[in-house]
C-alpha cells in the first residue's frame, strides 16, 4: 500500500500513447502488469464516441476488464480480478493536466467468478502521469496494488478498505466518482459508501456482455449465499436447477421425480422457493375448483 514516485524521461505525449495502444495488445499488457492472462469484457465508452443523443463525447476510454495473476504462494490459488479501468486526461486540484489509468473492481452478474480463481478486489489502483514545467521530465506517481481481501493485518478488512479510500482518493477523486456513478444501477445509488459497485441492472440494455466460455462452478448456495465445504453439501433443485445447500431444501414432492434417474435423486433436491410456489399454485388451484 502506497505511493511509488518514478521520474520518466518522455515526453507527456508518447506516454500517453503508449498506455492507449497498450490496451490493444494482450500479451503486453500481460507482461507489463505481471498478469497471466486478461480480456477485454466489453467496452461501455470509446474516446469521441456518443453514446446517444444525452451523451457528450469526451476523450476518456472507459472498458470493462478481467484479468488473472498467478499465485505468489505455493499451494495458494489463482487470483482474477473484475474491474472497471479508466482512461483519460484530467486537471487535478492544482491546474496541472494529469494522465489517469485507474482500476477499480466492479460485480457484474453477467461476469461471475471464474472456475479456478479466487476473486479479489483492487481499489483505485493505477498510473497517474503529471506534466511537469518545460524541459523537465514527466513525473509519474504509480498506486500499489490494492488487494484489499489477501492482505494480512491487524485491522479489519472493511477498515482497511475504507481508510485505503480516503488516502488514495484525493488526486482525481471526483473525476472518478463522477465516471462511477454514471456507471452504478438504480439499486446502488443510495449505498455510495460502498468500495465494489455493482454495474449493469436487469434492464440495462446498453451495456452488450461478451459470452463466457469458462466453466462456472457454484461455490454458495443461491439462496443463503453461504460457501459449499465438507458439511455443508451442495445440491442442484430439481425444478430450477440452482445451487442449494440441505438447509435451504427439502426432500422430494409429489410430481417432481418424473424422468428422474436414481443418480438425480441422489444429488438433487428441491428448494425453499421452488416448493413455496408449488404449494402457493396448488392452493390457488384448490380455491379455483371450490
Amino acid at each position: 500500500m502506497g505511493y511509488a514516485t518514478t521520474a520518466i524521461q518522455e515526453s507527456f505525449v508518447s506516454v500517453r500513447s503508449r498506455y492507449t495502444s497498450l490496451m490493444r495488445h494482450r500479451d503486453e499488457y500481460c507482461r507489463v502488469f505481471a498478469l497471466e492472462d486478461t480480456r477485454i469484457v466489453c467496452v461501455l465508452q470509446s474516446p469521441g464516441v456518443a453514446l446517444g443523443p444525452w451523451h457528450k463525447p469526451s476523450s476518456a476510454l472507459v472498458l470493462l476488464r478481467w484479468m488473472a495473476r498467478k499465485p505468489t504462494r505455493t499451494g495458494s490459488r489463482a487470483r482474477d480480478y473484475l474491474v472497471l479501468e479508466y482512461m483519460d486526461t484530467i486537471v487535478d486540484s492544482k491546474g496541472e493536466r494529469c494522465f489517469a489509468r485507474v482500476w477499480h473492481s466492479v460485480t457484474h452478474a453477467a461476469f461471475p467468478p471464474q472456475y479456478g480463481y479466487e476473486r479479489q478486489v483492487l481499489l483505485h489502483s493505477g498510473d497517474v502521469l503529471r506534466e511537469s514545467l518545460v524541459g523537465r521530465p514527466v513525473v509519474c506517481r504509480r498506486l500499489m496494488f490494492l488487494d484489499v481481501h489477501s492482505i494480512k493485518s491487524a485491522l479489519p478488512k472493511f477498515l482497511f478498505a475504507h481508510l485505503v479510500q480516503r488516502q488514495v482518493r484525493d488526486e482525481y477523486a471526483c473525476h472518478l466518482d463522477r465516471l462511477l456513478w454514471d456507471y452504478m444501477s438504480p439499486h446502488d445509488a443510495d449505498d455510495v459508501g460502498d468500495a465494489i459497485l455493482a454495474l449493469g441492472g436487469e434492464d440495462d440494455a446498453d451495456v452488450h456482455m461478451l459470452e463466457c466460455t469458462t466453466k462456472y462452478v457454484a461455490t454458495e448456495c443461491d439462496l443463503c449465499a453461504k460457501g459449499f465445504h465438507l458439511l455443508r453439501l451442495k445440491y442442484s433443485c430439481l425444478d430450477c436447477d440452482k445451487s442449494v445447500c440441505r438447509r435451504c431444501s427439502r426432500g422430494f414432492m409429489q410430481g417432481t421425480l418424473r424422468n428422474r434417474t436414481i443418480a438425480d435423486m441422489k444429488a438433487s433436491r428441491v428448494c425453499f422457493r421452488c416448493c413455496i410456489e408449488k404449494r402457493a399454485g396448488d392452493h390457488a388451484g384448490a380455491s379455483r375448483a371450490a
